[in-house]
């Protein structure tokens, strides 16, 4: 692809995946002029016989790209990134090979195998890796308030980003990652969160005129498959708030002998209608 006449060009949440090359990098974007950004994408698995699965190229001297908190990953290749000219920075990437700058990264982002979007695994080194900003040449770079499946980034809030178009691991389709606060009832961010073996979970239940004074509340933990690892509450509960532990080592599931280190899901349901889910990482 080539950009030209244009001076200023962001390429934000995108997945740039299975692309092939045989006579320069499986994607190449060339560059006459302008800045170019390239934020938080996903640039993964695409094959090439020459070079890297990524490749840039400027003849301008007053041209520049910078990259921050993307993810540009080949298995297949020995260098996940290369240029072939012009003026190009890296800020907070994971690059298959390395690269000059502040906050990269050369290890393997682990993938879930089989995934079309290339979400990462529990234990990913992309996980909070990234910056919600960067100051660059007097500019500021920021990451975008949300991923490319449109979920809130960072999450939870006050973290820092995953690096790459997702914010959040795919996550089964009996877990829907949306939140009704608009009904008062909170989910609460766990304290300590990462944690290790234990963390407490705070929840607020609020009056209900419609259905009495109690209505049944479940609070569970998933793992990033939407696989249930635990049932913490499941009854009917008062209006009120309430404070709940979680301890990784006493989880009484024959799926789970070992509660592996990794992000793990919390949602609580109430009725038919109330559904919120919070994020929150085990580190061993």
């Amino acid at each position: 692809m080539e950009m030209a006449g244009l001076p200023k060009v962001d390429f934000i949440n995108n997945i740039i995946t299975a692309n092939s090359n045989t006579v320069s990098g499986a994607s190449l974007l060339r560059f006459l002029m302008g800045y170019y950004k390239f934020i938080n994408n996903t640039i993964a698995e695409n094959t090439s016989t020459y070079l890297a699965s990524f490749t840039l190229s400027s003849n301008a001297q007053n041209s520049e790209a910078v990259f921050f908190n993307n993810i540009i990953w080949n298995t297949t290749v020995d260098t996940g990134f290369g240029f072939l000219s012009g003026n190009i920075k890296l800020f907070y990437n994971i690059v298959r090979g390395g690269f000059q700058g502040e906050g990269n990264l050369d290890t393997d982002p682990l993938f879930e195998a089989g995934d079309t979007l290339y979400s990462v695994q529990g234990a990913s080194p992309a996980l909070n890796a990234g910056r919600s900003s960067f100051s660059y040449n007097s500019a500021v770079i920021n990451s975008p308030p949300d991923d490319y499946l449109r979920n809130l980034r960072p999450s939870p809030q006050g973290t820092n980003p995953d690096l790459g178009a997702l914010e959040l691991p795919p996550v089964a389709s009996g877990i829907k990652l949306y939140d009704t606060q608009s009904f008062k009832y909170l989910l609460f961010q766990n304290y300590p969160n990462p944690f290790n073996p234990a963390t407490k979970i705070r929840y607020q239940v609020p009056e209900n005129r419609d259905q009495g004074t109690g209505i049944r509340v479940t609070l569970k933990i998933y793992d990033v498959r939407g696989r249930e690892v635990a049932t913490l509450v499941n009854e009917e509960k008062a209006p009120g708030s309430y404070k709940i532990e979680f301890n990784s080592s006493r989880v009484d599931n024959p799926r789970y002998k070992v509660i592996s280190s990794g992000i793990y899901f919390y949602q609580l349901r109430a009725g038919n209608d109330v559904v919120i889910t919070r994020k929150m990482i085990l580190m061993k």
